[in-house]
């Protein structure tokens, strides 16, 4: 029993040490100015070392003060270190630290306090790009409309400016043999044609609206399409392919196989059908149809009625343009702009 008495004293003790000990802290912490000797609570009678404590509030002093060393130094009885002597405080700032969280260098080592930021970028990623319409020469070229060959700044569909693409580039076309042929079945009168391509389906993902946007103010046309099985065939009109759902008149149009090379005309009765212009598909001719290209044409299938609205005379047989069949996909289609040079 006195034994327990004995240790609760005890206990009692070392409280009132550690409350004592507290209050002095409390003291420090609210006037630092002044020395004081604090008790290890653990030895009765030691003293910890007296030193000058910092004043962190004053300019050639410590800027930070690690209270937890301070705290633990305290707890664990072991004489408090001389906060002002840390050579290697962390939370110290000196002129060869350098601040991960600063934008700025400091290094006395070098004349100049600031150095370049290697994270500061000198373009502005929210800047839109400055567009410079006086490369432009708009005596040549109008960089509004659509169907000219040059970067236009308002138009997904890009060109280039030195790039003309004639019919002896064609995918399709096999020789200059058949240049001529074309050449002659437009007009035998002039060997001054020239063919500029404004549309190539493997190009536009053979898009109808791609098709319409560059070919619907563009005419005279001829257009050359290949089929999956390797036919080679075409079309040829005077007229535009703007339009909804509308035929138009068109006395000179013709179709025509490269395969054969032959040419059929359209009926003397029937040219008011010439054309049918719709924009979901990229183009038709005929009624009936004699010839109709699908939108997506190398993944849905196209259709050939020929002949109806043309070959006059012609005997009635299944797939004359496509290579023996009605339906057929697309391996690739050309469009060119047909104008006579001087």
């Amino acid at each position: 029993m006195l034994s327990f008495e004995r240790k609760q004293e005890e206990l009692t003790s070392k409280i009132l040490k550690l409350e004592s000990t507290h209050n002095q802290i409390i003291s420090y912490l609210k006037n630092p100015n002044q020395n004081q000797n604090i008790q290890n609570p653990n030895i009765q009678s030691q003293n910890i070392q007296n030193q000058t404590i910092q004043n962190p509030n004053t300019q050639n002093q410590n800027n930070n003060m690690n209270y937890d060393i301070f705290r633990s130094t305290i707890a664990s009885g072991t004489n408090r270190p001389n906060i002002g002597s840390i050579s290697n405080n962390p939370f110290q700032n000196t002129n060869n630290f350098q601040n991960p969280f600063s934008h700025q260098k400091i290094n006395s080592n070098i004349n100049s306090s600031i150095q370049k930021n290697p994270f500061q970028r000198n373009i502005n990623p929210f800047e839109e790009e400055q567009i410079n319409y006086n490369q432009y020469n708009r005596n040549s070229v109008n960089p509004y409309e659509m169907g000219n060959v040059y970067d236009n700044p308002f138009n997904e569909f890009k060109y280039n400016v030195t790039e003309r693409i004639t019919l002896n580039q064609s995918s399709i076309i096999m020789d200059d043999n058949e240049i001529k042929l074309i050449n002659n079945w437009i007009n035998p009168n002039t060997k001054n044609l020239e063919f500029s391509q404004i549309f190539k389906g493997s190009k536009y993902n053979f898009s109808a609206e791609i098709f319409h946007k560059l070919c619907d103010d563009k005419s005279p046309t001829l257009i050359l399409f290949k089929c999956d099985n390797g036919a080679r065939s075409g079309g040829y009109t005077t007229k535009n392919w703007n339009g909804e759902g509308q035929y138009k008149s068109d006395p000179n149009a013709f179709l025509f196989s490269l395969d054969s090379q032959n040419k059929y005309s359209v009926n003397v009765n029937e040219y008011n059908n010439a054309i049918y212009c719709r924009s979901t598909i990229l183009c038709a001719f005929g009624n009936g149809y004699d010839l109709v290209i699908l939108d997506q044409g190398k993944k849905l299938q196209s259709i050939s009625n020929f002949p109806i609205t043309y070959g006059y005379g012609t005997s009635r047989k299944m797939g004359l343009l496509t290579g023996g069949f009605q339906k057929f996909y697309l391996e690739e289609i050309e469009v060119y702009h047909v104008l006579y040079s001087s």
